[in-house]
């Protein structure tokens, strides 16, 4: 089971015990997670935060308030996909798409209305800041040889 206290700043990580029967993952085969796919938590401070499920993990079933989003890997890296829903720019347009109930989330529907803030607007933000800004004070050390990439903190741009 994937919950959302699993959604990390540096990545996911496991903290869950739990686990399904084989036969109850495969009624639930919908709400499957695999590598590669992005995990994106619907409520929180702030709503939207996301990051990859990594290489190597066995597959895992999304609890409710967590969405799992299966990017074409051929068309967009999962990695800069996460690298821009957390950034100013994408955490503005998750915030534009939440409702105020008892607090803040949006729901899958919401999501399939979010416009990313792409070319114009991200080019817009840019002008006025610096990626070296976006990803803190450091540059981000480069991946180890074979090793999964599950921060979406330090994601760069392709």
């Amino acid at each position: 089971m994937i919950y959302i206290r699993d959604l990390k700043v540096d990545g996911y990580r496991r903290s869950s015990t739990s686990y399904v029967t084989a036969e109850k993952a495969i009624q639930l085969d919908k709400f499957r997670v695999d590598e590669h796919d992005i995990l994106i938590a619907k409520v929180g401070d702030p709503p939207g935060f996301c990051c990859t499920y990594p290489e190597g993990e066995l597959p895992g079933i999304i609890c409710q308030d967590v969405i799992r989003m299966k990017p074409n890997l051929e068309l967009v890296s999962p990695d800069f996909l996460c690298f821009l829903l957390n950034s100013p720019p994408g955490i503005e347009a998750i915030d534009s798409i939440c409702v105020q109930l008892t607090r803040k989330r949006f729901s899958l529907a919401d999501l399939h209305s979010l416009r990313l803030p792409l070319r114009h607007n991200l080019n817009k933000w840019k002008s006025r800041n610096s990626w070296r800004r976006l990803l803190g004070s450091s540059e981000p050390s480069p991946p180890k040889p074979n090793a999964p990439s599950t921060s979406c903190k330090n994601a760069a741009p392709p």
